[in-house]
């Protein structure tokens, strides 16, 4: 979800998050000893890697699950946008079905191409993407074409945003990187193949703080609060 950080409110929330929108996390603090710091996952996740695993002060940090979420650290700090949306490349328009925007996050998640190899392979079953990964493996020229296309198309659109904002690096996680060399391969020939000179070495990074990044990140957050 966006989280609106200075009045610790959810100001929108996604279909995976049904109901939050509007509610105040900020409220848990009445009662307490200590401020609450309220920062969505991503952007968490992206300030303890920057901070602890890439070392550098400005990132785009990209995870790449269920969903697309994104976030940037300019100057060492969360950069959040003037509506709290900075870095959300899940909601950019990648295609069009008919007169409706195909986002991202529709296109190169993993339910995406769970979608799209069921699609292909006219099947009555959706696979999940790990048993995808392994067809791919195994020689399935489906499961390869799926996951190349859907990676690949995201690395190009990582390149745009690098083009535009010029971060020290990007950093992508998530559950779908962990697919393996085909996913990450892909992801890389996309970004190389369309960022231009001036930003052409911009490095591509693998997370490395793994499941523990939004909780250090978190905490990180939150230790930092208290010396201001």
């Amino acid at each position: 979800g966006i989280i609106d950080t200075e009045e610790g409110k959810v100001v929108f929330a996604n279909e995976n998050l049904p109901g939050w929108t509007g509610t105040r996390l900020a409220d848990l603090e009445i009662g307490a000893d200590l401020p609450i710091v309220v920062e969505n996952d991503v952007r968490a996740m992206a300030y303890g890697e920057a901070a602890m695993g890439a070392d550098r002060d400005s990132l785009l940090c990209v995870t790449v699950g269920t969903g697309i979420g994104g976030a940037l650290i300019l100057n060492g700090a969360v950069w959040h946008g003037a509506d709290y949306s900075a870095g959300e490349i899940g909601f950019l328009v990648v295609d069009w079905q008919g007169e409706e925007p195909l986002i991202l996050d529709q296109y190169a998640s993993g339910p995406a191409i769970e979608r799209a190899y069921q699609l292909v392979t006219a099947s009555d079953q959706q696979l999940p993407l790990t048993e995808i990964s392994r067809l791919a493996t195994q020689g399935d020229k489906f499961a390869t074409a799926v996951i190349e296309k859907k990676a690949r198309r995201l690395g190009v659109v990582l390149a745009g945003y690098v083009t535009a904002v010029n971060p020290a690096a990007v950093m992508v996680g998530g559950g779908v990187p962990q697919i393996g060399a085909l996913w990450w391969d892909a992801l890389e020939a996309g970004f190389r193949e369309t960022l231009p000179p001036p930003v052409a070495k911009t490095p591509l990074l693998q997370a490395t703080l793994g499941v523990n990044a939004v909780m250090l990140g978190a905490a990180l957050l939150a230790w930092n609060a208290l010396d201001a």
